[in-house]
């Protein structure tokens, strides 16, 4: 429970809103984001309520992760979580589905000892698993090659967007980019970086969803009725 309470307390510093996000808004942050991407990498970023979020994911696994006779091997997701108490909630409502286009998965986070997390990491590299949830743990210098899709359940801050983003997109063994594709549940609670995000994604030449460009004129009169008071 200390290791639990202790990961989430990070989490929650370096992920935990908008004064994170305010910090690490800048155009440098953007421009790092921006620049370190696989140019074959698609970003598909919603903005979508907390209480909404399980059903989109669902969804979305339901269209990624169905039995496709045409690949070479069965497509791989990473679903990241700021908080190891939110992977579980998840983690026991994907346990209860019955859909059979929904594999079965496994959880990373640091509450699990060092052992367990190296066999699942192992079993995810050797296709064994193709759904692995997970907290920023896995976030930086773990190599997955031809992962498929990533999604942030947890939207972050700028600095773990890179980071998170970065799982896929992966050089293979012939040295080739596989591409992939990053979800995104962005919270209102963060408009305070819904400028930078959008500017990314223009950038990138990406599709922005039109809740999210309203989400920045609205960030940016309250910002400036904050400085007025």
């Amino acid at each position: 429970e200390k290791t639990e309470a202790k990961e989430e307390k990070r989490n929650e510093g370096e992920d935990g809103g908008e004064a994170q996000g305010e910090k690490q808004g800048g155009e440098v942050g953007a421009q790092r984001i921006l620049s370190s991407l696989p140019p074959s990498t698609t970003q598909i970023i919603h903005c979508t309520a907390p209480h909404k979020r399980f059903k989109k994911l669902l969804k979305i696994l339901t269209e990624i992760l169905k039995p496709n006779p045409s690949l070479r091997q069965k497509p791989r997701c990473m679903i990241f979580f700021d908080t190891i108490a939110e992977l579980k909630n998840v983690s026991n409502f994907l346990t209860r589905q019955t859909s059979p286009t929904i594999p079965p998965h496994s959880t990373l986070h640091s509450s699990m000892s060092q052992t367990h997390r190296t066999s699942v990491i192992t079993n995810f590299r050797a296709l064994k698993l193709q759904l692995l949830l997970c907290t920023d743990v896995v976030g930086r210098g773990i190599d997955i090659k031809n992962l498929n899709y990533v999604v942030l359940y947890d939207f972050p801050n700028l600095e773990n967007w890179l980071h998170r983003s970065g799982r896929v997109g992966r050089k293979n063994i012939g040295g080739e980019c596989s591409g992939g594709v990053v979800y995104g549940f962005f919270d209102r609670k963060l408009r305070r970086i819904a400028g930078e995000v959008v500017k990314m994604l223009e950038e990138g030449g990406q599709w922005v969803d039109p809740n999210l460009r309203e989400l920045v004129g609205k960030g940016e009169k309250k910002e400036k009725k904050e400085k007025k008071e």
